[in-house]
């Protein structure tokens, strides 16, 4: 077990790493048309980074996926209201340092 959760734990550090790459791109590109498309993809990677998550959480008591679900909740209602500003702010300042926390929450057992 010891070797399959090491395994899960840098998967989820590499997607975070990747997560965190791709916000940046986002929120520094506001012109860009595929906006939207491109936060949908990263989207999808958070789903599977909150699966990997929720298999390691238990070994890790400062990770809570519901600080995850409220920025998530916090960036639908952002994008239903096509408020770029607020979508902005979340991605790149309460998500991204989430993340990051998360990222330095975990041991480096590469």
């Amino acid at each position: 077990m010891d070797e399959q959760l090491r395994e899960i734990k840098n998967t989820i550090v590499e997607l975070i790493t990747d997560i965190i790459s791709r916000i940046d791109t986002i929120c520094d590109n506001t012109l860009d048309s595929d906006k939207f498309t491109r936060i949908t993809d990263l989207l999808d990677d958070i789903l599977a980074l909150s699966e990997g998550i929720d298999v390691i959480k238990g070994f890790y008591s400062n990770i809570d996926l519901v600080e995850l679900l409220e920025k998530l909740e916090i960036i639908k209602e952002s994008m239903r209201m096509s408020d770029d500003h607020l979508l902005t702010d979340v991605l790149k300042y309460e998500l991204k340092d989430l993340l990051g926390y998360w990222k330095e929450s975990l041991p480096n057992n590469h």
